[in-house]
C-alpha cells in the first residue's frame, strides 16, 4: 500500500489536478462508507419497530398510526438516502470544497450517524416491551430523532453547495 502511495504523489507532480481527483475519490468512498452505515441503522430500527407494532397488534390494539407516524418516515428517509446522487447531491458537481467546509461536512455526517445509531437503539428497547402505551408514547420522541437525521441530511447538503 505504501508502494500505491509514493506512486501516486509522484504522479501528482506531473499531472495536474490528479491530487483533486484523488481528493474527490476519497470523498466518494466516505460519502459511500456514512451512507451504507445510516441504512444499516434505518434498517435495523425499522426492523426493531415492526416488532413493537407486533406487540400492539397482540394487545388488540391498531399500529395503524405508529406506522404511518414513524415506521414510514423511517422507511422514507432510508430510501432518501440510499437513492441520494453521490454527496447527498452536490458533492461531486464542479465545486470547491476548501478544507473548513470538510470538516463541517464531516462533523455534520457523524451527528447524522450518532442520531441514527441513537434511533436504531431507541427502536430496539421498544421492541422487547409489551407495554403498547409505552410504544405509542415514544412514537412522538422517534419522530423528533427521525426529522433530526432529516435535518442534518439537508444540512449536508447545504454545506456542499456553499451555504454553510
Amino acid at each position: 500500500m505504501a508502494m500505491i502511495k509514493e506512486i501516486v504523489e509522484k504522479m501528482e507532480l506531473f499531472i495536474p489536478g490528479l491530487k483533486g481527483y484523488k481528493q474527490k475519490e476519497l470523498l466518494r468512498e466516505e460519502d459511500l462508507g456514512v451512507r451504507r452505515k445510516l441504512e444499516e441503522f434505518l434498517n435495523s430500527a425499522t426492523h426493531h419497530l415492526r416488532e413493537a407494532e407486533q406487540a400492539i397488534a397482540m394487545s388488540g390494539g391498531d399500529p395503524t398510526l405508529f406506522e404511518e407516524k414513524v415506521v414510514q418516515r423511517i422507511e422514507l428517509l432510508r430510501s432518501w438516502i440510499s437513492s441520494a446522487e453521490s454527496g447527498f447531491g452536490g458533492l461531486f458537481d464542479k465545486v470547491n470544497i476548501e478544507e473548513p467546509q470538510l470538516e463541517a461536512i464531516l462533523q455534520n455526517d457523524l451527528q447524522m450517524l450518532e442520531t441514527a445509531k441513537e434511533l436504531s437503539e431507541k427502536a430496539k428497547e421498544l421492541s422487547t416491551t409489551l407495554d403498547t402505551q409505552k410504544i405509542f408514547s415514544a412514537a412522538s420522541e422517534l419522530s423528533e430523532i427521525i426529522e433530526k437525521i432529516r435535518s442534518l441530511a439537508e444540512k449536508r447538503k447545504q454545506i456542499l453547495l456553499g451555504g454553510e
